[in-house]
């Protein structure tokens, strides 16, 4: 699937590249084909950190479905997974720059565990399973938390 990917990615990125060049080439102003050429290596620079991005996602995913097993099967607090969560929120750099929109993560403690709650609640109706913490409970820990006053530090 990856090869995939990677195939069909690199006949985009080929074909954009080649009409790309045709028409400088083929352009009869100088300037017509200079602005061509800047919008073509603005959209490679931009494919390249979109890559980045997918990648950091990806690896953030995959790191949060770990927390959410630890959490169902009551290894771990609803406190210790949202702390868990922000931590791994900030592993996607979210500074949007002129190439890509701004990563937006949940802000207050409160956002993060409701994150984690619907990760929860995801989790279980993929993958149907008893678990020792049920998703009412994790939802009345949230809302009993003093979020608010308190935050995770």
């Amino acid at each position: 699937m990856k090869y995939l990917s990677h195939l069909l990615l690199f006949a985009v990125v080929s074909t954009i590249a080649t009409v790309g060049l045709s028409t400088i080439f083929a352009c009869g102003e100088q300037s017509e084909g200079r602005s061509l050429a800047q919008w073509l290596f603005f959209e490679m620079r931009r494919n390249e950190a979109l890559q980045e991005r997918a990648t950091e996602v990806s690896q953030s995913m995959e790191v949060k479905k770990a927390i959410i097993a630890d959490l169902l099967a009551d290894q771990i607090t609803l406190r210790e997974a949202t702390q868990q969560f922000r931590a791994v929120n900030e592993m996607v750099e979210k500074a949007g720059d002129s190439m890509l929109a701004t990563y937006r993560l949940p802000q207050t403690d409160e956002e993060v565990g409701q994150q984690v709650i619907a990760w929860a609640k995801a989790e279980l109706v993929a993958h149907p399973r008893p678990t020792k913490r049920t998703l009412q409970q994790l939802e009345k820990d949230l809302l009993s938390s003093p979020y608010s006053s308190d935050p995770i530090q």
